[in-house]
């Protein structure tokens, strides 16, 4: 178990790294489109930006999905248990796979904002989370909640900065960020 717990924090990790390289590329290339749209320009790499766009609620989808049977298998398979922190995170993930299912396969695109509100909200929480870990902030009584885990205890600290917050702070702005986009486009 302990080896299968390594390799799935080091995959989850090194996922974590490369979609926060990815949303800041989206984030520059994004201002750059912006800025060119703005200017009457042709845009960059137009096919690749409409492919982005196009597949903006499935990639949402997949990242909600693979964030909440990573959260289910720390708890349930490795046997991490999830602090009052982890829960609240889990409350703002878990009805995003429904949600944007629903935005994925366009039968009610008008969810884009619930879903886009509970990204919100998660990521507010997992960001505080990580202040948590990493010590910049008191956990507070956080820990002192029924038989739950302190928000300060680290399970996973990866890659010099990777958490179990870290990773779902990374998912809920990806999640955001690809909101935005198709809403963006849509205008």
């Amino acid at each position: 178990m302990e080896n299968f717990s390594h390799y799935f924090t080091l995959i989850l990790s090194i996922c974590t790294l490369l979609l926060d390289i990815a949303i800041v590329l989206v984030l520059i290339w994004w201002v750059c489109q912006w800025q060119r749209r703005k200017n009457n320009k042709e845009l960059l790499f137009t096919n690749l930006w409409e492919w982005l766009i196009e597949r903006s609620g499935k990639i949402a989808w997949f990242l909600a999905v693979i964030a909440t049977l990573g959260s289910l298998t720390y708890s349930d398979i490795i046997g991490f248990e999830p602090c009052k922190l982890c829960w609240f995170q889990r409350i703002f993930m878990y009805p995003q796979v429904i949600l944007l299912w629903a935005v994925w396969r366009n039968k009610l695109n008008q969810l884009r904002w619930y879903s886009f509100t509970l990204a919100l909200i998660g990521l507010i929480i997992a960001k505080y989370h990580y202040i948590i870990q990493v010590g910049w902030l008191e956990a507070g009584e956080c820990g002192l909640v029924g038989y739950s885990a302190s928000c300060s205890q680290r399970f996973v600290l990866n890659l010099g900065y990777v958490t179990i917050p870290a990773m779902a702070a990374t998912v809920f702005a990806a999640i955001g960020i690809l909101l935005l986009m198709s809403w963006w486009h849509k205008k």
